[in-house]
């Protein structure tokens, strides 16, 4: 459970006990590349990183830890949301007195998990962060990836 008993008491009023977990640094280098390694990288992943060129399955770990140290340096509390073994939620943040959820995709996939939390919760809004366009679609609100410096 987080320390602090406002978020305690929101993630108890949404019924997320036991299905979401703290992201700190030592569990972030579990879930998500930690920001260290990315450095460790060679020259031929990083220019691949910076063209938008990468592929496999690390491109999307990528992304995520990108947009975990942007969340982390604004001064949110990450949480990661599992309800089940088909839906997970990168992060949950609150913001605004609420948690608001945030997906992140290297692309611009469908976000069935999302799209779940948003039928189950009612969040006033909830982002998807994506390699593309911006757009609202009912309480998803769809921005790049740069984007994530506002939220």
């Amino acid at each position: 459970m987080p320390a602090d008993p406002f978020v305690r008491g929101l993630l108890r009023t949404l019924r997320l006990q036991g299905n979401y977990k703290c992201i700190t640094p030592k569990t972030c280098v579990n879930k998500y590349f930690n920001t260290p390694f990315l450095c460790m990288y060679g020259y031929e992943t990083k220019l691949a990183i910076l063209n938008d060129t990468i592929r496999g399955n690390a491109r999307g770990g990528i992304y995520e830890n990108i947009i975990s140290e942007c969340l982390i340096k604004r001064g949110y509390t990450l949480y990661y949301y599992k309800p089940d073994s088909e839906h997970e939620i990168e992060f949950l943040i609150e913001k605004d007195g609420e948690v608001i959820p945030v997906e992140v995709k290297a692309g611009n996939n469908p976000t069935p998990s999302l799209n779940s939390y948003i039928e189950d919760f009612s969040p006033s809004y909830a982002y998807k962060l994506i390699g593309g366009r911006n757009g609202t679609i009912g309480a998803k609100i769809t921005l790049p990836h740069y984007f994530v410096m506002f939220i």
